[in-house]
């Protein structure tokens, strides 16, 4: 579920699905 959502974010808003890479 978490490899999931952080894939349907990215897609959706590649600048958070960067924020959120360095944050985990």
């Amino acid at each position: 579920m978490a490899p999931a959502k952080a894939s349907s974010t990215k897609k959706a808003d590649p600048k958070l699905g960067l924020q959120r890479l360095p944050r985990l």
